[in-house]
């Protein structure tokens, strides 16, 4: 799930028109891409085209019922660019909800990215972990969510009450 900001500011461009540009991050990536592809000839976009789609790879990952797709997520990510604290613990809450965690989105997560930029996210979740007895490594944001919700994993209900903060 995209977050709210992001997907905002998507959907117009993959849809089109993209709109007025901001400086959001996907804005400037978006500027940038369209501004070196605006003067190529259509043959040249074609061969371009040809190119990315001959050497673009995805991975499709097909999970059992018992497959944990956190820790899957985890072990392809490893190698990737780290992620923040924040989307880790953001991820996990997701993975742990289910079909629940569309509500829960809107019902809490998207007034917390709302209020609050990715790095003072972080901060918020380091103070409410104080308060809960953490020490508040930023760094071990994730494993202190994970080992406190270990015991709920299976109760999307106790998640949902726990995600409430």
């Amino acid at each position: 799930m995209l977050q709210a900001h992001d997907a905002n500011r998507l959907n117009p461009i993959v849809n089109g028109p993209a709109g007025e540009l901001s400086d959001a991050p996907i804005d400037r990536a978006y500027d940038f891409f369209a501004r070196g592809l605006e003067h190529l000839m259509t043959e040249e976009l074609e061969d371009l085209l040809s190119i990315v789609l001959v050497r673009m790879m995805a991975v499709w990952v097909v999970l059992e019922d018992n497959d944990n797709a956190h820790r899957v997520f985890q072990t392809l990510n490893a190698g990737g660019k780290p992620l923040r604290q924040a989307d880790l613990v953001r991820n996990y809450f997701f993975l742990l909800l289910g079909d629940a965690g569309d509500d829960f989105y809107h019902s809490h997560w998207q007034l917390l990215e709302a209020d609050l930029p990715a790095k003072e996210l972080e901060e918020y979740f380091v103070a409410w972990t104080i308060t809960q007895g953490h020490t508040g490594a930023k760094q071990s944001l994730f494993r202190y969510f994970q080992s406190d919700l270990s015991s709920t994993e299976e109760d999307a209900s106790a998640v949902l009450a726990y995600g409430a903060f």
